[in-house]
């Protein structure tokens, strides 16, 4: 069994998540049920994003550019997303 690293996981500010609800909001998205049925994720599946234990997939970050009309390198940004 592998183990999680905890340093490898990156932070997000308070300041990201808030930008990102606001994101969220303004696109008639309520809460992270709402999210997750948008984007064709369980909520499980999307919490683990958010908490760093799963990876963004490109597909996932195009997706949300082309529909909240944001930038790539903001949606990197605000999420933190690693290599």
């Amino acid at each position: 069994m592998s183990k999680k690293n905890p340093e490898k996981k990156s932070k997000k500010s308070f300041q990201d998540y808030l930008e990102f609800r606001v994101l969220l909001l303004n696109n008639g998205i309520k809460n992270l049920k709402e999210f997750a049925e948008f984007m064709g994720y369980s909520p499980a599946s999307v919490s683990e994003k958010f908490s760093g234990n799963r990876k963004w997939k490109l597909e996932d970050l195009m997706y949300m550019s082309d529909k909240f009309k944001v930038p790539m390198d903001e949606l990197v940004k605000l999420l933190k997303v690693t290599s």
